[in-house]
């Protein structure tokens, strides 16, 4: 997904000032790896509700990938270890996090 801010110059041309993107699934979905992007299809493919939280919006170090409110014990946190590019995420995939343990898949 993408946003463009832009003018017209002085002899009719289309100036592009700014320019942001975003990736994002199909349906809209962010995501930050082309990992995420497989989970966040399979997700909606199995017709899951699920919440994705954003960076800028993270409040704490450390939150899922993604929180699925739609299981009857409550809601269920994923992370996806496919991100490389952060060190701080790579410390966390090497040691393990305590905030989300490894399950197996439904």
């Amino acid at each position: 997904m993408g946003i463009a801010n832009c003018n017209w110059s002085t002899k009719g041309y289309l100036l592009v000032e700014n320019l942001a993107a975003m990736l994002t699934t199909s349906t809209y979905v962010p995501a930050d790896s082309s990992h995420e992007i497989h989970m966040a299809n399979a997700l909606t493919a199995a017709h899951r509700s699920f919440v994705k939280p954003l960076r800028f919006d993270a409040t704490d170090a450390v939150f899922p990938d993604f929180v699925l409110t739609d299981d009857p014990s409550g809601l269920i946190h994923i992370e996806v270890y496919g991100l490389t590019s952060l060190g701080s995420y790579r410390e966390r995939k090497l040691k393990g996090d305590s905030t989300t343990a490894p399950t197996a898949s439904r």
